[in-house]
This record gives structure tokens, C-alpha cells and sequence, in this order.
């Protein structure tokens, strides 16, 4: 019992510290075949198009029978499982048809539940060998089932965060403007490529984690980053050469620190010499035939 226990928290610790989806399904089947010596591991889920089980990760089926198989919820072993949220075992008095060309000697499945639905099955199975399942496969492997569904919600949530920080350093990335993020210790967690090009950053550098001011040493930036909150010295004009002119403004993000953001407004600026120079030379043509 000590070893088994000792089995269970060592490969539920090896599935939780997973991350990506595919190796955590691969790894909690692995686990399941390993924690209960059974020849053969499934996990299935549920299909909501068809409303059918399709085996999403096994251990020591052939791929074309895992890609081939569906069960319905309503007339089968598994099904009952879903349906039921309770483990399932049969012994191996008599082989039983799971399915066609599927005869086992001994089968056990149990639920995979999250919040009280039922989402899934963890299954093992002896289709060859009569060594039996037993009510202690069941109890090692329903607790074996709630390090499963923790690993998996962690690598739905680790997939989520990971699709939404991708979409927003895409967005980030297209845009024209500087774009450069400071937290609250005053070191940059982002910094975009445009915001690169106006400082002659090389694209290959890692930025984040370095102190704003080891990499930003002008006075304009760095007033802009201690300045109080909604005041004039939050909002600058900088000019990093003879050619560009960029408003700089930084704004105070809750929960994150700071976000400075530049914007080229140097056609701005030739504008306004231009209507400078349009109105005194307006003023002088008309003042010298007046005089």
C-alpha cells in the first residue's frame, strides 16, 4: 500500500508538472497502464458534434483502431460511465464484447468529472492477459483521476493564456506605434517591434526582466516612467534624431505596472513648419506693398 501510494503522488506530480495538452493526455494513460499493470490505456472524450466517444489518447493500441474507434453514449460500458459519473469493472469470468474485433478480460473505467460534469472516461484493460482488475485498481485509479482532471484543466488554462498572449504580441507586432510595457518594480515585460526601430534596439536582445533605465537612458523616458499619475510629465515630445518626432505618453495599467506607447507625429510637425513658413511669407508679400 505505501509503494502504491508512493506511485500514485510520484506520477501525479509527473502529469500535473506537464503543460502542453497532447503530452499530459499521453502521460496520464501511461501513468494509468503503469499504476495498474494492465496491457492497454485509453482516454476518451466526448464529441459534442456527434454526441459519440472517440479515444483521444491510448497506450498500446494500433493507430488505426484509435483513430477508427466511436462509441455511443447510450449503449455502451463507457457510456454508462458518462452518464453515471461512477467507475465501472468488469471482471474477467468471461471475456466481454466492448466492441467488435474488442474482447477484453478484464476492463475498468473510470469517470473524468470537473465541477460535477462529466467529461471524459480513463480506461485500462487485459485483453490478453487473465490477470484480474480488482476493487483496488478502482480505488488507485479513481484517485489516480483527480490528478488527471487538475492536469488537464492546467493545460487548458496554460494552452488559453499562452493563445491569448500569442494573439496580443501579434497585434502588438502589427501595429505601427511604440508599444512598451513596465511593471510595477520598474522592469520592461514587453517591448514591440516598432518601439525597437525608434530606439536602434537590436530585434535579437532579450529586454524583458532588464531595469527600464538600463536600457532607456533618456532623461524624456524616464521622467515619463516616475512621473505622478495623470499629470503633464506623463505626456512628452521626443525626439531620438534630426528626423522623427514621436509624443510619447505613459499610462498606469492596474495589476501591471505601466504602458509608454510613442507615436510618429513628425509629418505633424512638417506640417506646422509648413503653415509657419506659408504665413510669414504671406505677411511679408503683403506688407511690403502696403509700405
Amino acid at each position: 500500500q505505501v509503494d502504491e501510494t508512493e506511485t500514485l503522488a510520484r506520477l501525479g506530480r509527473q502529469i500535473t508538472s506537464t503543460l502542453t495538452i497532447d503530452s499530459v493526455l499521453s502521460a496520464i494513460v501511461d501513468a494509468a497502464v503503469q499504476l495498474t499493470g494492465a496491457e492497454e490505456g485509453s482516454l476518451l472524450l466526448v464529441d459534442e458534434t456527434t454526441g459519440e466517444l472517440y479515444m483521444r489518447a491510448s497506450k498500446n493500441f494500433q493507430e488505426d483502431f484509435v483513430r477508427t474507434f466511436r462509441l455511443p453514449i447510450t449503449d455502451s460500458l463507457a457510456g454508462q460511465v458518462i452518464r453515471g459519473g461512477e467507475a465501472m469493472l468488469v471482471d474477467n469470468s468471461q471475456p466481454q464484447k466492448i466492441k467488435t474485433s474488442y474482447l477484453v478480460q478484464s476492463l475498468l473505467y473510470v469517470p473524468l468529472q470537473l465541477h460535477g460534469h462529466v467529461f471524459g472516461v480513463l480506461g485500462v484493460d487485459n485483453r490478453a492477459s487473465r490477470l484480474p482488475l480488482t476493487q483496488r485498481h478502482v480505488t488507485l485509479l479513481n484517485a489516480f483521476s483527480s490528478y488527471a482532471v487538475i492536469a488537464l484543466e492546467n493545460a487548458r488554462l496554460y494552452s488559453d493564456v499562452t493563445a491569448e498572449r500569442n494573439k496580443l504580441e501579434t497585434i502588438l507586432t502589427g501595429i505601427q506605434d511604440g508599444v512598451i510595457v513596465v511593471d510595477q518594480d520598474q522592469r520592461l515585460g514587453l517591448v514591440n517591434p516598432s518601439a525597437r526601430d525608434t530606439f536602434n534596439l537590436p530585434a535579437g536582445d532579450q529586454l524583458e526582466g532588464k531595469a527600464f533605465r538600463e536600457v532607456f537612458a533618456q532623461e524624456e523616458m524616464r521622467g515619463l516612467i516616475n512621473a505622478p499619475e495623470n499629470s503633464l510629465a506623463s505626456r512628452a515630445e521626443f525626439s531620438p534624431d534630426d528626423n522623427h518626432v514621436y509624443s510619447v505618453m505613459a499610462a498606469p495599467i492596474q495589476g501591471v505596472g505601466q504602458v509608454v506607447s510613442l507615436h510618429d507625429i513628425t509629418y505633424l510637425k512638417k506640417l506646422d513648419r509648413i503653415k509657419t513658413d506659408f504665413v510669414h511669407t504671406v505677411s511679408h508679400d503683403l506688407r511690403s506693398p502696403l509700405t
